[in-house]
C-alpha cells in the first residue's frame, strides 16, 4: 500500500464490509475495479501484486477486502464508484441496506456522507 495511508475506513464503512464479507468474497469481481484505485493513487502495483498472490477467487476477494479496510477515508467511495461503473448495484444495495451497529441505526450512505 502507498506509504501514505496509515489508517482505516471509518468505523462505520468498515462494519458494512465486514458484515458483508462473506457475501462479497462470493460476489466481487474484484478484477475489474481494482484498477479505479491505482487510479486514484490509493493503492500501486504492489498491492494488485499482492492480490494475484491468491490462488483462488474467493482469496483474490479476501485479500482485496484485507487492503480496501487499510485504504483511508476515500477508499470506500472509491469503491462505491467501481461498482456502479461495472454495474454491481445489487453489492451497493446489500451494503446500504446493511444495519449498523455503530449509530444504532440503519443509513444510507448519503446520511453518513451528510455527518461527516
Amino acid at each position: 500500500m502507498p506509504k501514505k495511508i496509515h489508517h482505516p475506513l471509518s468505523d462505520a464503512e468498515t462494519e458494512r464490509i465486514k458484515r458483508n464479507w462473506k457475501f462479497l468474497k462470493e460476489n466481487l469481481a474484484q478484477h475489474e475495479i481494482r484498477d479505479n484505485f491505482i487510479d486514484k493513487g490509493i493503492w500501486d502495483l504492489r498491492d494488485l501484486e499482492e492480490i494475484d498472490n491468491g490462488k483462488i477467487q474467493e482469496q483474490k476477494n479476501e485479500i482485496f477486502l484485507k487492503l480496501l479496510l487499510w485504504s483511508g477515508p476515500l477508499a470506500y467511495g472509491v469503491f462505491i464508484e467501481a461498482l456502479q461503473t461495472t454495474g454491481s448495484n445489487y453489492i451497493i444495495e446489500r451494503l446500504e441496506g446493511t444495519f449498523n451497529t455503530h449509530y444504532g441505526i440503519q443509513e444510507s450512505m448519503n446520511d453518513q456522507v451528510d455527518h461527516k
